[in-house]
C-alpha cells in the first residue's frame, strides 16, 4: 500500500508554507461538545482567523490527531467536507490518528487504503507516525512504526526531516498528561539519534503549547482548536487562553520559522472547573 505523498511546490527555493490544526474533538453534526464548548464553533472560529490572516495558499495542512471525539466516517467526512467548503487555502492535505480516532473510519472517509507516513515537499520530508494505542489514552510507537521511521530516515539523508505524532514522547510538566506520553520513548530517541537530519518533531495531544530542546533538535506542541489544558499542572485543569494553531515556514537550508496563533479573545461557556473528561 502507497503511504508517500508527493506534494508539489512551485518553487523549492521558496519557504514551504505548512499548516497545523490538531485535537479538534468534532463529532458527526455541529453540536458536539468537550466540557460545555461547542468544538464545531471552536474549529470554525480557528478556520476564520487562519483565513483572514491568510495572503497565499499553505502548501500543506496537516491535523495531528484527534479530529473526532468519538470517531466515526460520518465525523471524519463532515470534518473534510469543512475543509473543502471553507475558503481556506491549502495545496496538500494529511492527517494522522490520535487516542480518539479511529483510523479505520478516517480511511473510510477518504476512500483511501492507507494512511499517508511520508510526506515529500521540496527539500523536506514529513513523517507521520501512529502513537495511538487502541482502547487506551496513552500514546506508543509499536515495533513497525519505529521501523518505518527508521526506514524513512536511512534514505532521506539528503533531506530535511520533520517528524509528526500525536502523543507527546517527552514529559511537558503536567503529571496527569505526562503518564500519557509515548511508552516507547526511549526506542523512539534511539532511532533519531542515529540521523543528522531531522530538524524537529512535533505533536499534539496535550492542548497546550510546549517547546523544549534535545540534543539540538527541538521539539514542540501545538495548542487544541477547541479547551486548552492548564500548564504546569500535576491535576487536571483547564486554561482560560484561546484556541489556535501552528504555523510552519520550512526554508531551503533546513532551517524553520514557526509560531503558535491564538484567536481574540472570545467567551464560551466551558466548564472551567471540571475534574476530567
Amino acid at each position: 500500500m502507497d503511504y508517500t505523498l508527493t506534494a508539489s511546490v512551485e518553487n523549492s527555493q521558496l519557504p514551504i508554507r505548512l499548516l497545523q490544526i490538531t485535537d479538534c474533538h468534532i463529532g458527526p453534526d455541529d453540536t458536539e461538545e468537550l466540557l460545555g464548548l461547542n468544538t464545531n464553533e471552536s474549529l470554525h472560529d480557528v478556520l476564520a482567523h487562519v483565513i483572514a490572516q491568510q495572503t497565499q495558499p499553505y502548501d500543506m495542512l496537516l491535523a495531528t490527531g484527534d479530529i473526532a471525539n468519538n470517531g466515526g466516517a460520518r465525523t471524519y467526512r463532515r470534518f473534510l467536507t469543512l475543509l473543502e467548503d471553507s475558503s481556506l487555502q491549502f495545496n496538500h492535505f494529511a492527517w494522522l490518528p490520535g487516542n480518539h480516532d479511529s483510523p479505520v473510519d478516517m480511511l473510510e472517509a477518504q476512500d483511501r487504503e492507507s494512511l499517508v507516513k511520508r510526506v515529500d515537499i521540496g527539500n523536506w520530508t514529513l513523517v507521520l507516525l501512529n502513537s495511538q494505542v487502541p482502547g487506551h489514552t496513552h500514546g506508543n510507537l509499536n515495533g513497525s512504526e519505529l521501523n518505518l521511521l527508521d526506514e524513512i530516515l536511512s534514505h532521506t539523508a539528503d533531506r530535511h526531516v520533520l517528524v509528526f505524532l500525536h502523543h507527546q514522547p517527552l514529559v511537558v510538566g503536567c503529571a496527569w498528561l505526562d503518564t500519557q506520553k509515548v511508552r516507547a520513548d526511549f526506542a523512539f530517541f534511539k532511532v533519531l539519534d542515529q540521523y543528522t537530519h531531522v530538524r524537529g518533531v512535533v505533536w499534539g495531544h496535550v492542548h497546550q503549547e510546549f517547546s523544549a530542546d534535545r540534543q539540538g533538535v527541538p521539539f514542540m506542541s501545538t495548542p487544541s482548536t477547541c479547551i486548552q489544558f492548564k500548564t504546569q499542572s500535576d491535576e487536571f485543569a483547564i486554561e482560560n487562553l484561546m484556541p489556535g494553531y501552528r504555523w510552519f515556514e520550512l526554508l531551503p537550508d533546513g532551517e524553520f520559522n514557526t509560531s503558535v496563533v491564538r484567536i481574540p479573545q472570545k467567551s464560551y461557556p466551558i466548564e472551567f472547573n471540571s475534574e476530567g473528561y
